[in-house]
């Protein structure tokens, strides 16, 4: 076919990867139904504290803070805290729309998702 005289096959290690993941997925149900309960948790509480979380409709949640230098703090704040929480700011994102973007597992414990949101009630009510 002429669209592929000048592609690159995958390497084989990386179909093999590929093989093996798909052979995986459909004993991952319990995977799927710990993520969503961790993320339900996560977001329904961090709501309740205030924070605003955007239009996320995945595990990777967004916690928008909005100024840089209160972005920084808190993740710093949260690092003190014993929690890896990176502020993602402009040119990254929008000036004015900085963020921490948080990204939930389904190997997270409800007490990592409790600790998170404790350290997060302390920063709002510093």
């Amino acid at each position: 076919s002429s669209g592929f005289i000048y592609t690159t096959a995958l390497p084989p290690a990386i179909i093999g990867a590929i093989d093996a993941a798909l052979d995986l997925v459909p004993e991952m149900e319990a995977h799927r139904v710990d993520i969503f309960k961790n993320i339900k948790l996560f977001t329904d509480d961090v709501r309740s504290l205030g924070f605003g979380l955007g239009k996320s409709n995945s595990q990777i949640i967004p916690l928008l803070i909005g100024e840089e230098k209160e972005t920084v703090m808190l993740s710093e704040f949260l690092e003190k805290m014993g929690i890896w929480a990176t502020a993602i700011r402009p040119p990254t994102v929008k000036s004015g729309s900085s963020r921490i973007r948080f990204t939930i597992t389904a190997n997270h414990k409800p007490i990592h998702i409790r600790q998170l949101l404790e350290a997060l009630s302390l920063w709002k009510g510093r």
